[in-house]
């Protein structure tokens, strides 16, 4: 009687861990916990039993496939962190199974239903100011699970506040989320919370994504260091502020200060300098004002360079006197100082004189006079301006000459008896002028002696040959300077002995 109640004892027993082994368990969950993309696992075991619990994660390596991970031999235990999962940069799928410590065991172990982690994703539009999440399910496409999410939660965190719920997407079927209240230069960061339909208590966290909210950065100015007229042509130079991220500048023109500007170059460059010539001006008859913006991604405008124009200048001659007028350097709200330089024939430019105001008139011209020098004065105009500290901005205008028509005095008689006293005669000019004719006749109408030399003289020979007799001679004289009338001169110069 005793064997019979063993042998029953025997089989409830085996039959007993027959069932336990065909139900398994099942996982509830699996949970990113922090930024590391550390998962935490938890599973539920269906019935009481010695067997180890196997954890499994999927490959990388291996599409499809899953190794174990972790043995745990406390059935007691129903929750595991994995540590190494980097699930912050993909989602990571996981089961577990009953695992016997045997090896000559080869019953097929019971496994779990699969649980993915949530993998989210951002795109910021800058433009718009918007931020797109994306993010996969809790388990893979196309997998019949009897998993169901009742909703997803969006959770986000502004710099250095704490998380907070902004959303509850009720369509379980639909994995983005926008989110339009977005501000420039915040720090951002978000997790999605998929709630369980069976247990609401059981939420799965995704990996966190984050992002600073920032349009590529300005930059904090544009300089216009010059506008130079030269050749009729206008060019310009800009430095853009070394902390900018921008890519394109747009250079601007109009007739008008107030007027209406219109793009005449596209510069695209990461360079901290622009140059360009504007060969389509006329900066001989008109003035032009110019500025560069930057443009940013979104292709609106952002940084501005103060506005700088051309120096158009006007120059007249008025009793041997230049008077000079130009138009004002209009950059605001700086102090120009304006610099007159001038040359006179081929000298080169110097600084004739500062000033605050638009015109001057250089009455220093007789200086010049008597010394042989060209009637030809040549002017230009620098406007400097200093717009803050180490920036300076300069409009140099194009160059203008006039030609001062000379005064002539022509002596009566010379001596040309070599005794180095009055023997040569010469018209006095008060400057030399560009053409220049001087032609000696005799009483018979022979010319004796004839230069285009205003500094050659005549010494009294004849055709540079002999001495010429004492007697009257003709002189006739010409001389002429652009945009003025020809100076004719005729009369009679005395050649004596004495």
């Amino acid at each position: 009687m005793k064997k019979l109640f063993s042998f029953i004892i025997t089989v409830v027993f085996c039959s007993y861990s027959s069932v336990a082994q065909d139900i398994p368990p099942e996982l509830l969950n699996a949970n990113i916990i922090n930024e590391k993309g550390d998962v935490k696992l938890t599973w539920e075991l269906k019935d009481t039993v010695n067997n180890n619990i196997a954890i499994l994660r999927d490959s990388v390596e291996y599409v499809s496939a899953y190794i174990e991970v972790q043995i745990i031999r406390d059935t007691s235990i129903l929750t595991w962190i994995n540590k190494d999962s980097r699930a912050n940069n993909q989602p990571r799928s996981y089961r577990v199974e009953y695992n016997k410590d045997t090896t000559n065991d080869e019953t097929v172990p019971l496994k779990s239903n699969r649980f993915n982690t949530i993998h989210t994703s951002l795109k910021f539009d800058t433009c718009r100011k918007q931020i797109k999440l994306k993010w996969t399910k809790h388990i893979e496409a196309n997998f019949n699970d009897t998993i169901s999410i009742e909703h997803y939660n969006i959770w986000k965190k502004v710099n250095n506040s704490n998380y907070r719920k902004v959303y509850t997407k009720e369509d379980n079927k639909d994995t983005t989320f926008t989110d339009k209240n977005v501000n420039y230069n915040d720090s951002l960061k978000y997790y999605i919370e998929a709630v369980r339909a069976s247990d609401t208590s059981i939420k799965s966290h995704s990996n966190r994504v984050s992002i600073y909210t920032r349009m590529p950065y300005e930059p904090d100015y544009i300089n216009p260091d010059l506008l130079e007229v030269r050749n009729n042509n206008i060019n310009l130079q800009y430095t853009i502020a070394e902390n900018s991220e921008l890519k394109e500048y747009k250079l601007l023109r109009s007739e008008n200060y107030e007027g209406t500007y219109d793009t005449v170059h596209t510069f695209n460059t990461s360079k901290y300098t622009l140059n360009y010539t504007d060969d389509k001006a006329a900066p001989s008859n008109n003035i032009y004002y110019y500025y560069v913006a930057a443009i940013n991604q979104c292709n609106h405008l952002t940084t501005k360079s103060d506005t700088t124009n051309n120096i158009l200048l006007k120059l007249d001659s008025e009793n041997e006197m230049a008077v000079l007028n130009w138009n004002k350097f209009q950059i605001a709200p700086a102090k120009v100082t304006y610099k007159i330089f001038r040359k006179n024939g081929t000298n080169p430019y110097s600084n004739l004189s500062n000033s605050y105001s638009v015109n001057y008139t250089d009455s220093e011209l007789d200086l010049f006079t008597g010394r042989d020098s060209s009637g030809k004065f040549c002017y230009y105009i620098k406007a400097h301006s200093q717009l803050n500290e180490g920036q300076n901005s300069q409009s140099i205008s194009s160059k203008k000459c006039i030609y001062i028509k000379p005064g002539i005095f022509i002596p009566n008689a010379f001596t040309p008896n070599g005794d180095g006293k009055n023997d040569r005669f010469r018209p006095v000019l008060s400057f030399l002028p560009q053409e220049y004719l001087l032609i000696i006749y005799n009483r018979k109408g022979n010319k004796v002696f004839e230069t285009t030399n205003p500094e050659k003289p005549w010494e009294g020979n004849f055709q540079g040959q002999h001495k010429v007799s004492a007697g009257t001679y003709i002189y006739y004289l010409e001389v002429k300077n652009p945009n003025h009338e020809i100076i004719r001169r005729r009369g009679e110069i005395n050649v004596l002995y004495p």
